[in-house]
């Protein structure tokens, strides 16, 4: 028997498979070693269930020795880390095995990720996103391929998952906190689409073949506004030129209009502003935080409001290097994989996909704050030049580099934790300073 729709990575490609000791791992530990595929097998120990943690860790591991594949465990005090870190225990459980995922990955060099996420998972993540509410990104549900991170069961269903492992007396044990329905996902699982199914049999096809709409149609989006954007917005010098005539020929005018600024920190509620605009007379105005839109003439104008107190640069997603007063800045992307922990705090690695470009990199003011990596409360810039006995004719001389409005980097100092890398993340951005 064989698991016809798993999708296999590239043949001779080392894979390290993240298995728990449920049925859904295992059964794709099998099928891989089955393969004769190159892996190895990690699995974490959450110190969460008692005797059912380490019986799952025996099980696993005792796989691995029968089978002769390569297996690395560790165990975490979880709830204590996570009482630490002020976050939940789903959230640094996730956290805590991604991390261990990483450093396995590039301590062994294996080429990517496995998780046995299959497609009940699937649809189960696109009604909690239907249900909660959400945009295109979050209709398109769990990507099969999200930087070095595979699941190469997300078109398999359960119940083949569960007649594989029957038919080849795979060993697993059973979560039981999988069964219990006190959170949303498994109320979802286990009573709602169930009693959908029952009234519309063909409700898991439909909703796949929604899903793989919703991913096309955020391609064509993405496309379309990068478009617009090219035909649109003309630079000159530090501004940006709308030309208002172009932009009312454009397509929707609100959703443009949204697109066009947000990356400048202006929110869905000023974009009915921004509109009136483009009937005001010339010399108008609208801020928001270090940003000015004037209407002159027959344009939108974007211009900084602290351009005469402070200098501000503008950092385009491809400006490669740049010589500023903190030294020569530069700035490359790279897939996630590639993540290394700096080796000091004038270099910091974010997630790309939570930047809005063009980041601002500026000298920082009182009032300014981030959440330093590691932390889930937000610190000032002043207390953390204060904790780091920074002297006060220095102090002068901190720049920030932000981005809509949240500052992502303080240079010789602290990286944000809202754009930290994180298992979600394809593509990471490197930014870098040689200081004077």
């Amino acid at each position: 028997m064989m698991l016809k729709e798993i999708v296999w990575p590239e043949s001779g490609k080392t894979c390290l498979l993240a298995v728990s000791g449920g049925i859904d791992s295992m059964v794709m530990l099998h099928a891989f070693h089955q393969a004769s595929r190159p892996i190895g097998v990690a699995h974490c120990n959450y110190q969460l269930r008692g005797g059912d943690s380490n019986r799952e860790e025996a099980l696993v591991k005792a796989y691995c020795e029968q089978n002769q594949i390569p297996f690395y465990s560790r165990s975490f005090d979880t709830e204590k880390i996570a009482t630490k870190n002020q976050e939940s225990v789903q959230v640094a459980a996730r956290n805590l095995r991604y991390d261990y995922f990483y450093e396995l990955q590039k301590l062994f060099g294996f080429n990517f990720i496995l998780t046995a996420h299959h497609r009940n998972d699937q649809i189960a993540t696109l009604l909690f996103h239907l249900i909660r509410g959400t945009g295109l990104q979050g209709l398109s549900g769990i990507p099969e391929k999200n930087g070095s991170i595979l699941r190469p069961l997300l078109q398999v269903s359960k119940s083949d998952i569960v007649t594989y492992a029957k038919h080849y007396q795979i060993p697993f044990l059973e979560d039981r906190s999988n069964l219990q329905t006190d959170y949303t996902r498994n109320k979802i699982r286990h009573l709602i689409i169930p009693r959908i199914q029952e009234h519309f049999p063909s409700f898991e096809e439909n909703m796949l073949k929604n899903r793989q709409r919703f991913v096309e149609t955020l391609e064509i989006y993405q496309q379309s506004i990068h478009h617009i954007r090219e035909t649109l917005v003309e630079k000159r010098g530090k501004d940006l030129y709308i030309h208002i005539r172009k932009l009312l020929k454009a397509g929707p005018l609100k959703t443009i209009v949204f697109e066009l600024f947000y990356p400048y920190g202006f929110s869905a509620n000023q974009t009915s502003e921004i509109i009136k605009l483009l009937d005001a007379r010339s010399g108008a105005a609208i801020e928001q935080g270090l940003f000015r839109i004037i209407r002159h003439r027959d344009f939108l104008v974007l211009t900084t409001t602290q351009a005469s107190e402070s200098e501000i640069i503008l950092l385009e997603s491809d400006f490669g290097t740049l010589d500023t007063p903190l030294g020569k800045l530069s700035a490359t992307t790279k897939p996630a994989a590639h993540f290394e922990k700096p080796s000091n705090a004038w270099t910091c690695y974010v997630d790309r996909q939570k930047l809005e470009f063009p980041l601002i990199l500026r000298k920082w003011k009182l009032g300014d704050y981030l959440y330093p990596l590691g932390m889930v409360k937000k610190k000032k810039v002043a207390r953390v030049l204060i904790d780091a006995k920074v002297p006060l004719h220095e102090k002068e001389q901190i720049w920030i580099v932000e981005s809509n409005q949240k500052i992502i980097w303080i240079p010789g100092f602290k990286t944000d934790h809202r754009f930290r890398i994180t298992d979600k993340t394809e593509t990471l951005f490197k930014l870098s300073i040689k200081p004077h």
